[in-house]
């Protein structure tokens, strides 16, 4: 792409949230310091929490949502463009070992999608140890955080730049099967079926403006089930 039809692309192409999927899913090396420098703002963010709060974990769905206030509650959006399951069990580490931890209330983990990205050669225990990193992230922010909701892999959508052709939708139905038997598996683990509630809606028009990021209509329903999905001293009329 020349340099006139790459300015025309930002000017014209670029919605926000799909910057994530132009710059950072393409290029591994530039994901990598992005998630760095996320990972040093959200320590950040924690540090200067000064009331009760709701970590959201997830990739660039949650990095380029808006959702604050969350309840009764701060939101920490911890949200890593182009992150998957080993580089959000990173920062949980780096969380746990902050002193500040302690606000957080609830936690939600949004997290999968670009652990389903085409292109690569999986072993073939992909889902086994998928499952036990994914079970290991559970059973860490439960010894840390009072309350834990899990959110299943939001749908891609097809004839999109990053939608089916990107990500593999059967192996996003195959960890969302995963997701499902650990929150099963876990006690006190409450789950939000996100894909499936997209699924169920009858859309006018494009869900997602890329194919994998929502659009603001989507983000509005991805929100009203994240909020009902509080249970603490963060839902609202908690008191």
């Amino acid at each position: 792409m020349n340099m006139h039809k790459s300015r025309a692309c930002m000017r014209n192409c670029v919605i926000p949230g799909t910057i994530f999927g132009f710059l950072l899913f393409g290029n591994p090396v530039l994901a990598g310091e992005h998630i760095n420098i996320r990972d040093t703002m959200i320590l950040s963010h924690l540090a200067q929490l000064d009331e009760e709060g709701v970590l959201v974990l997830g990739d660039s769905i949650v990095e380029a949502w808006l959702g604050e206030p969350f309840g009764r509650c701060r939101m920490i959006n911890a949200g890593l463009g182009g992150g998957g399951i080993k580089d959000v069990s990173h920062l949980v580490t780096a969380i746990s070992q902050s002193s500040n931890y302690s606000k957080l209330k609830e936690v939600i983990v949004a997290i999968g999608v670009n652990d389903t990205r085409r292109g690569r050669d999986l072993p073939a225990n992909y889902l086994e140890e998928w499952k036990k990193d994914y079970a290991r992230l559970i059973d860490q922010l439960q010894s840390m955080i009072p309350e834990v909701t899990v959110s299943t892999i939001l749908p891609v959508e097809a004839g999109m730049p990053l939608g089916a052709d990107y990500f593999d939708p059967s192996l996003i139905d195959q960890l969302n099967e995963v997701i499902r038997q650990v929150a099963e598996e876990k006690a006190d683990v409450r789950l939000l079926d996100m894909n499936t509630e997209i699924k169920q809606i009858k859309w006018q028009g494009h869900y997602t403006v890329d194919g994998v990021h929502p659009a603001a209509k989507t983000y509005e329903v991805f929100a009203e089930k994240l909020l009902s999905g509080l249970s603490g001293s963060c839902a609202v009329g908690s008191k």
